[in-house]
């Protein structure tokens, strides 16, 4: 979700089912009942991304849901921290190098990154952004 933009969109945008979970809680802390709801609207979110169904305003309840479920739980593995904007401008410049197959430019791009603290692996979809030692 990352790589299509989540963390860029709009906050605190929940979908129907994030009410539902929410109210499972407040139910006398009704943790099955509330996991039950998260995981049968994860695979629902599973089978869209699959599917290549790709609705910004999906994206950004996705995206508010599961920083929600992750700051109760603390459970999804998170392989990156929140990438400051000027590591995403230089991510965004080196996608375009490459796309222009300037791999001059795009190899300059990459050592700037690193020099900044940010590891690029790149991946069959794209790439894979993560901190220095994380």
């Amino acid at each position: 979700m990352l790589e299509k933009g989540a963390d860029l969109l709009e906050d605190n945008n929940y979908p129907k089912e994030y009410y539902d979970f929410i109210d499972k809680l407040d139910d006398d802390l009704d943790t099955p009942a509330a996991l039950a709801i998260f995981f049968k609207w994860i695979r629902m979110q599973n089978e869209k991304l699959e599917n290549k169904i790709q609705d910004p305003n999906a994206l950004s309840q996705a995206w508010s849901f599961l920083l929600a479920f992750d700051s109760i739980f603390g459970i999804i593995k998170s392989e990156s921290e929140i990438i400051p904007n000027e590591i995403k401008k230089l991510l965004e410049k080196r996608k375009v190098s490459r796309k222009n197959k300037d791999w001059d430019m795009a190899d300059q791009i990459r050592k700037e990154i690193e020099n900044r603290g940010w590891i690029i692996e790149d991946i069959g979809t794209g790439y894979r952004v993560k901190k220095q030692g994380s």
